[in-house]
């Protein structure tokens, strides 16, 4: 649609010219979103490590105390958000989901929460991309 309207833009009339910024602006936008997505999903896996008051999740330890909530997002093969104290969205880093024995790792994390008095709750979350 961007080369259709370069080649039929005629650079004196404005409009023309102000079409062909909108509709390079949502081009490049549609290719940041699409590489963002491609660099998640060729990015390693996630590893979690549960101690007895910390989680290592993706390198970073994170203490019990400084987890908020740790929130569950859907059913099947759900994804589990740690939303530390003083952050409106959980972080990406912060993401992540069990690809095998995915109910004992659940199972896991809740005993681990409720071992240090942290909510964990079945919400749906916001994350930045």
């Amino acid at each position: 649609m961007v080369i259709r309207i370069w080649s039929g833009t005629s650079w004196t009339d404005k409009g023309d010219v102000i079409a062909l910024f909108f509709n390079l602006v949502v081009f490049l936008g549609y290719l940041a979103i699409l590489l963002i997505t491609l660099f998640r999903v060729l990015k390693k896996t996630t590893m979690i490590y549960i101690n007895q008051d910390e989680i290592l999740v993706n390198g970073r330890t994170i203490q019990a105390q400084e987890i908020k909530v740790i929130m569950k997002m859907g059913y099947f093969s759900p994804v589990i958000g740690i939303k530390p104290h003083g952050k409106k969205a959980v972080p990406v880093k912060l993401c992540f989901r069990f690809s095998e024995n995915e109910d004992q790792g659940i199972a896991d994390l809740k005993r681990w929460a409720a071992l240090n008095e942290i909510k964990m709750v079945n919400k749906d979350f916001m994350t930045w991309l």
